[in-house]
């Protein structure tokens, strides 16, 4: 089933490709497809989809632009997906499904990252937050 999902993601062009980014839709990012729910219990990509999880924790991806991956949920840092190392400030993010360009400012030195965060940290909450920043 990983091989059907890397061929996913190696073959953007093809009419496979296509059909099932248009049947059932892509994800935030533009590249990988939604995961199969429609239709009947004999759905191959549904099946293919389901193992989707355990293949994107063991992929790496490179951040370019910053416009294709997505800041939380993503695996583009070594540690990990960021929504998983940091849960709790994850959950209070108003930016959960965006990508890493809506975080950084890049013409400010330093670079400034905006979490988006619906309200200011308390103490608990904070202790997570210099670790992220030292992480990205």
């Amino acid at each position: 089933m990983a091989k059907w999902l890397w061929q996913f993601l190696l073959e953007p062009r093809s009419l496979w490709n296509n059909i099932i980014k248009s049947k059932y839709g892509t994800s935030s990012n533009g590249w990988d497809a939604k995961s199969g729910t429609i239709g009947s219990s004999c759905n191959p990509w549904k099946d293919i989809s389901y193992g989707y999880q355990t293949f994107h924790e063991c992929c790496s991806l490179v951040v370019g632009n910053g416009k294709r991956v997505r800041f939380w949920e993503d695996s583009w840092v070594n540690e990990g997906v960021l929504k998983n190392l940091f849960p709790r400030l994850f959950a209070l993010s108003t930016k959960q499904l965006l990508s890493i360009s809506h975080f950084v400012d890049i013409n400010s030195v330093p670079v400034n990252w905006d979490f988006g965060f619906r309200r200011n940290l308390n103490d608990g909450e904070f202790v997570g937050y210099p670790r992220a920043c030292q992480i990205i």
